[in-house]
């Protein structure tokens, strides 16, 4: 019976752990990589989703050398955009060094929209570029639809976009909320968006397991130890439990006030 017991709380936990990803996003945002060659976009759908012009555009290429950041909000949800320089081979040493700091920050992205003009062929820098997203959550954005379309390669998660006309625009600002699972979660679910509270989470979830497995080999006393673990991690959340470090934390993160 306490078995049956502990089972369900561990997949009910286990779920509520499973939200924080999405909790991490609600309370930061969602983090959106540009990436591309040059000249394809990237800094137009910057200042397009923004609706100001935050980043300098001209058909030169290598305007954008260094990482431009902002952020609009989208159904309540923070997006965090990051345009970056345009990734190709180049002997500018300032350039290469912004060319370089896009290809880092393509693993630590929640969204990578891979930019491509449909107005030109694809190029093998394309397809380094395209290489070097996957394992990520990308969109592929074939810009400049509006133009007659020299592009004829066709993408998983692609989307025909123009800055010029709006097209495709709301496919996209759809699309990004599709990957990160924000638009599947009902209102009134439970979130996790401290990270503390899922740390303390995982350890009394771990405790439960470790419960579970132990008992029927005559070891309930090993059982009740790991039961009453979880109750005390359970308990820096709801403040049934306190120690040292977590009044420590409690006062680095917040100001008390007089």
């Amino acid at each position: 019976k306490v078995k049956e017991r502990l089972e369900k709380l561990s997949s009910n936990m286990t779920k509520v752990i499973e939200t924080s990803e999405v909790g991490k996003i609600i309370k930061s945002g969602i983090n959106v990589l540009i990436v591309g060659k040059p000249n394809v976009g990237k800094s137009s759908l910057l200042n397009f989703l923004l609706q100001r012009e935050r980043a300098i555009v001209t058909d030169i290429a290598g305007t954008t050398r260094d990482t431009i950041e902002d952020s609009f909000m989208l159904d309540d949800i923070k997006i965090n955009l990051i345009d970056t320089a345009g990734i190709h081979e180049t002997e500018d040493k300032v350039e290469k060094i912004g060319v370089d700091k896009a290809k880092d920050l393509i693993s630590q992205a929640d969204i990578v929209l891979f930019l491509v003009d449909s107005s030109r062929e694809y190029s093998k820098e394309d397809e380094q570029i395209y290489q070097s997203i996957q394992g990520t959550k990308y969109i592929v954005l074939k810009t400049k639809s509006d133009l007659v379309s020299k592009n004829n390669k066709n993408f998983e998660n692609q989307i025909e976009i123009s800055t010029t006309t709006g097209d495709g625009v709301s496919n996209l600002k759809t699309k990004m909320l599709e990957l990160t699972k924000i638009s599947n979660i009902p209102s009134d679910s439970l979130i996790i968006t401290n990270e503390r509270h899922k740390n303390a989470l995982v350890r009394a979830n771990e405790a439960l397991k470790r419960a579970i497995q132990n008992i029927g080999d005559d070891t309930l006393d090993l059982v009740s130890i790991d039961i009453k673990e979880a109750y005390t991690s359970i308990g820096e959340i709801t403040g049934n439990t306190t120690s040292e470090d977590i009044i420590d934390s409690i006062f680095t993160k917040f100001c008390l006030g007089k």
